[in-house]
This record gives C-alpha cells, structure tokens and sequence, in this order.
C-alpha cells in the first residue's frame, strides 16, 4: 500500500473534493471501476475529502457525472507538478545531477583510516601492515593489467 502511494507522488496525484447528495455511490462506483482512492475524509455527509492518481482523475470525472456528484482539485502533487513549477529552472537540475554522481564517485573510495583503542598491537605496525598489503594488491592489478 505505501509502495503504490509512493509510487502514485512519483507520478503524480491530486486532492480533490467532492460534494453531493450520493458520496458513498461515488465511493462505490470508484472501488467498482478499480480507481484508487487513498487518505478519504468525510467531513460533512455531503463533502468529502481524497487524493486520486492524475491517470485515474480522467476516469473519476465520468464517475462524478453518473453519481450527481461535484468534484473540485484542492492540490496537486508530485513530482509532474514540482518539475513544471521549476521548467525555467534547468542549470539547478544539471546541478543536482553532478553532485549526485560526483557524490556516487567519491564514495568508491576509502579517504581516510583511523586506528583507535588498541593495546596490544601498535597502530604503527597495523599502518605497515596495511601500507604492505596495498602495495601488494596494486602490484597484482598492475601485472594482471599488463600481461
């Protein structure tokens, strides 16, 4: 169920409100027709409250029509809506692209070690024997790159 409202911001959903005499045969004919309806609250027995995927809104509007019902678009969310707000915008999503791959790059590698809480072996003896073992493992890449 979050998936599928996950999903639903991703693409896009709308708060609508609805308003007439027959609420609970638009409720129906919704579950009947397979629409999704999600976060519904009924505040008078005339109004109610709903948020409804931008593909299904096209078919709620024949529902409204059958039912005798009112239907009005309180919001709109998700990402659509977001993206069309910023479309001028377009250095700030290039901008957004290059830190998130220069973030994904600069993780790849180790940047720093530190050597806390031992008493038994030196922390200089374990940096030698980790200075070793890089220089092992670079000189096994550099003969298998090279043979």
């Amino acid at each position: 169920m979050i998936f599928r409202i996950l999903f639903k911001y991703i693409l896009g959903y709308v708060n609508i409100s609805v308003e007439g005499y027959y609420i609970e045969r638009f409720i129906n004919t919704c579950i009947s027709k397979g629409i999704f309806l999600w976060n519904v609250k009924r505040d008078k027995s005339t109004y109610m409250r709903a948020n409804v995927g931008i593909q299904e809104f096209k078919k709620l509007k024949q529902v409204a029509k059958n039912t005798k019902c009112k239907m009005s678009i309180e919001e709109k969310k998700g990402l659509p809506f977001a993206m069309h707000k910023y479309r001028k915008r377009k250095m700030f999503f290039i901008l957004i692209i290059v830190i998130a791959i220069s973030m994904y790059g600069t993780s790849k590698y180790v940047w720093n070690i530190q050597i806390e809480g031992l008493d038994k072996i030196s922390t200089e003896e374990i940096l030698k024997n980790l200075e070793e073992s890089r220089t092992k493992c670079w000189d096994s890449e550099v003969k298998d790159k090279y043979k």
